[in-house]
């Protein structure tokens, strides 16, 4: 049965057939679905490998959500490694990938304005290594 042909039955009827239907089929119909499965399906901890795919495919309207979700474990100063680099902070990590790495312009906005949200904006340390020739 095609879900998005309930929107067309009359309340009754769909209040019955939803009773009897997974919340997981129900959510590519509207926001309100999504929402409910995803948090759900968020609230078991995730594979650390899950924002790398939301950035590598710029899904952005999903990396807000998840980074809404999970923003205190992103802020935790813990040393995070990635391809020979040390990053202090995951969010570090994550803004690296946005730029660099993955190339995802959305969801580097949506970085972006969390950090500036939370008064996370760091300056940027430049590094001269002049030596005195003769």
């Amino acid at each position: 049965m095609n879900v998005l042909k309930l929107n067309n039955l009359p309340e009754d009827i769909v209040g019955e057939i939803m009773s009897f239907m997974c919340l997981n089929k129900f959510a590519m119909c509207n926001k309100k679905y999504w929402f409910n499965t995803y948090n759900l399906k968020i609230s078991y901890d995730l594979d650390s490998r899950y924002y790398r795919f939301l950035l590598r495919n710029d899904y952005s309207f999903i990396f807000n959500t998840y980074l809404a979700f999970n923003f205190p474990k992103f802020l935790i100063k813990r040393k995070t490694y990635y391809q020979n680099k040390v990053f202090p902070r995951k969010i570090e990590l994550v803004r690296y990938l946005t730029c660099f790495v993955f190339e995802s312009p959305k969801c580097k906005k949506i970085v972006e304005d969390f950090m500036k949200r939370h008064k996370l904006v760091f300056k940027k340390i430049k590094v001269k290594l002049n030596k005195w020739t003769n």
